[in-house]
């Protein structure tokens, strides 16, 4: 499942030109790219799918919910994207997108038996294939005229 989302997001996110051409180019901003997946895989899997779905859990919430919460504000924390492109279309299309990376990330969470390993390793390869492309697109200003972006 995990497999799945990742694939699903980096082809969705491929549609941006900038991802595109860097998906796999080497480049000193790829470089920088891969310290920030391995921070963000982690730090972001353990507070939005491990901290807060488990907190949500223990308040008695149901699952489904709680995939919903993670999805959300995850989403919300990525709406940063549209931001640097300037555009409320862009940062609400990030805030939607990332937040159905988000949903399906904590389902891979609770498919996996609560284990976090799955979602930090999607999110880390999701991360190193785009995130280069990313902040080109959003600097370049592709994010508001596609109104993808992650």
């Amino acid at each position: 499942m995990a497999a799945v989302v990742t694939g699903a997001f980096v082809w969705q996110s491929a549609r941006l030109p900038s991802v595109r051409a860097n998906l796999v180019r080497p480049s000193f901003l790829k470089f920088l790219g891969l310290a920030v997946a391995v921070t963000a895989g982690i730090l972001e899997e353990v507070i939005f799918r491990k901290w807060l779905m488990d907190y949500l859990k223990d308040q008695g919430i149901g699952t489904l919910l709680q995939i919903l919460a993670s999805g959300l504000v995850f989403g919300l924390a990525h709406g940063i994207w549209g931001l640097m492109a300037r555009s409320v279309r862009a940062a609400a299309s990030a805030t939607a997108i990332t937040g159905a990376l988000g949903a399906a990330l904590g389902l891979v969470y609770v498919i996996a038996g609560r284990s976090v390993a799955p979602c930090i390793a999607a999110h880390f390869l999701i991360n190193a294939l785009i995130e280069p492309g990313l902040v080109l697109a959003a600097s370049r200003g592709e994010m508001g005229r596609t109104g993808h972006v992650r």
